[in-house]
């Protein structure tokens, strides 16, 4: 998939000779490409002037924001040298500089293309970068914390038939309750319905499961429109996207599934493979394991404020495990 700044770029007249070259290349690749680059350059043609003023808008915004966080990583690192420990009020974390606005990709035709009626609604995407976290209140006042390496596009306004978002990666939703107007979130794989819950949703578009942990509440999960399940509180879904099977199971606790709101990792006897691919997301780094045989190996334990460094050193205190580090890449062996 290419990579969207860059298709943005494009679009703005901006883009170097190489970068053109890359474009072009992805274009050429299969002709699913080819009508996605058409359909997001005759968007762009159509809504591209009507842009302008709310992209300078937009960019002074965010010109604001970096300076603000600038100053607040400076006080943080301050901190860090004269031996305090750093504040926590953004350790959850630096939220505007996990946000990446990309506006000009975010607008959606509803109907009547390409009539002359053609009614465009803005949406917004929010990003979360791997080694953060984040949270977000949507327009209807539904709380939502991104874990690292999410993203989720909702509309400007909600319209009154249903309120529907689109989400992968990983988040925890407190949904707020609007009469019967049921809050949707698609992760193009399946949607999960709610009216007002609480509730995990774990769908990371390169893992073949979505999870969906219910606290508190009702929630259907659909499938082409139609119910495929329906949760009680601490019921778990696991929705197998290439056998197109669900798993339901319940669990007297579910604080080991949204720990990571409190800044936690929980885990409990799971398999080496599983824990590395989520501690890359959360401290940034790509870890690989050498040994095949050390995948297997299962561990137990809690990490809250430990940088990656200790996270290791604890784990080999339980197992056969050695490691080298070379900035943000790790190897095991």
């Amino acid at each position: 998939m290419i990579d969207t700044n860059l298709l943005v770029k494009y679009l703005k007249g901006e883009t170097s000779k190489s970068e053109n070259s890359e474009i072009l290349r992805w274009v050429e690749q299969s002709a699913e490409n080819e009508k996605t680059f058409l359909d997001c350059k005759l968007i762009w043609q159509r809504i591209g002037d009507s842009l302008i003023d709310v992209r300078n808008e937009i960019e002074i915004i965010w010109s604001n924001i970096e300076k603000k966080i600038d100053h607040v990583s400076h006080d943080e690192q301050n901190e860090s040298y004269n031996g305090k420990e750093p504040k926590k009020g953004f350790d959850f974390l630096k939220i505007a500089a996990t946000f990446i606005i990309s506006f000009a990709a975010a607008w959606f035709i509803m109907k009547n293309w390409p009539g002359d009626d053609k009614i465009f609604i803005s949406h917004y995407q929010f990003k979360t970068p791997f080694g953060a976290k984040s949270e977000i209140i949507l327009p209807d006042s539904t709380h939502v914390w991104l874990n690292s390496g999410s993203k989720i596009i909702f509309p400007q306004k909600f319209s009154k038939a249903n309120r529907q978002i689109y989400f992968e990666g990983e988040a925890f939703f407190n949904v707020k309750k609007m009469g019967k107007s049921p809050f949707v979130v698609s992760t193009g794989d399946i949607e999960i319905q709610v009216l007002g819950t609480r509730f995990n949703v774990k769908a990371y578009p390169e893992e073949v499961n979505i999870e969906t942990i219910l606290e508190q509440g009702k929630l259907k999960l659909m499938k082409s429109g139609k119910k495929i399940v329906l949760l009680e509180p601490n019921d778990i879904a696991t929705y197998n996207k290439d056998q197109k099977l669900i798993e339901i199971k319940h669990v007297s606790d579910t604080r080991r599934y949204t720990a990571w709101t409190d800044g936690k990792l929980i885990f409990d006897n799971e398999k080496l493979e599983d824990i590395i691919i989520k501690l890359e997301r959360w401290y940034n780094v790509r870890i690989n394991i050498e040994n095949n045989s050390l995948k297997q190996i299962r561990f137990t334990g809690t990490f809250e404020r430990e940088s990656v460094e200790q996270a290791l050193n604890i784990i080999r205190l339980t197992t056969p495990l050695n490691y080298s580090m070379d900035k943000n890449k790790i190897v095991i062996f």
